[in-house]
């Protein structure tokens, strides 16, 4: 036999080794609970689509022409089933389908990742986005009313730190809160007094949105008047305020909260002191979240009803 001989041999030989050579798909019975027609169909549905991005495509792992194995799995809970692929190599894919009518479209998906090894984020499109993809996701939304009771001290002025009460409603929507707050600080029977009324709409950072008790900062803007009077001397403005706030929140996952705060508000106005400075108040506030009426969230303007 000649050498150009042998060697045509040798490639006939690997040409149908090469032509074998695919991505191999098998399912699990034992975890999976659709029914065998549902489950083979389904399988079946995630072959085409994975021939449909250019893969060479088996069901089932005889022989030895598998170049990689996905074990597909499907979980079934009420409506919505659950598609796992896990492959030989590694990687592991997974995506909810609400309705099994949107099996088709969890498996395009799941093909568009599986052969291309790029994210599932990466994978949706406008022939396949999926319906809970279509309606989005939204956080869960709190409102409840608030009420704080502490102190208010102007260092500029040389007044004791004036009793202040302080109420309005917040929401929180998961990493975020929008506080709308007014306060009163109340004069002492001192020779140097300082009083304020104002109001402010503020918004809250929290640190770690998911625990029941996490740390909380934010600032925001509003409109409030405020006075001093030190024997003869005295002086008042009204205008926009700059707030600064900081403050920590316990029990957040109870209808009943309470945090502390630390705020500072700076006045964009003169009040007719000698020098110019934020006042500064500490206070301990408790929130009330009222229960679900109907299994939606209660509207922020029925909590003071």
């Amino acid at each position: 036999m000649t050498l150009r001989s042998a060697g045509l041999a040798l490639s006939a030989l690997l040409l149908p080794m090469t032509a074998q050579a695919a991505t191999c798909l098998v399912d699990a019975p034992q975890r999976d609970n659709l029914p065998t027609p549902e489950r083979r169909g389904g399988i079946s549905l995630l072959a085409s689509s994975m021939q449909a991005e250019g893969a060479t495509v088996q069901i089932g792992n005889q022989g030895t022409s598998c170049e990689e194995t996905w074990q597909v799995v499907h979980v079934k809970l009420g409506r919505s089933v659950t598609v796992s692929a896990s492959s030989s190599s590694g990687p592991s894919l997974s995506m909810t389908a609400q309705v099994v009518e949107d099996l088709p479209r969890v498996y395009s998906q799941l093909a568009k990742s599986m052969v291309s090894g790029a994210p599932l984020e990466e994978a949706v499109a406008r022939d396949n986005v999926t319906v809970a993809q279509a309606q989005g996701r939204r956080a869960k939304t709190d409102y409840m009313a608030t009420l704080m009771f502490g102190a208010t001290a102007h260092p500029a002025i040389a007044a004791a730190p004036s009793p202040t009460l302080a109420g309005g409603f917040r929401v929180e929507i998961d990493q975020w809160a929008l506080d709308v707050n007014g306060r009163l600080a109340i004069p002492m029977d001192t020779s140097a007094t300082y009083y304020a009324v104002d109001g402010h709409i503020s918004a809250l950072r929290f640190h770690d949105p998911q625990a029941n008790h996490t740390l909380y900062y934010g600032g925001g803007l509003g409109f409030g008047a405020m006075g001093w009077q030190d024997g003869s001397d005295g002086g008042d403005g009204a205008g926009f305020e700059l707030r600064g706030s900081a403050g920590y929140e316990m029990f957040r996952v109870t209808t009943m909260r309470m945090f502390f705060q630390a705020d500072m508000i700076a006045p964009l106005y003169d009040i007719g002191a000698d020098s110019w400075a934020p006042t500064v108040s500490f206070s301990v506030g408790i929130g009330y979240k009222p229960q679900p009426h109907h299994g939606g969230s209660v509207p922020w303007w029925t909590l003071f009803l």
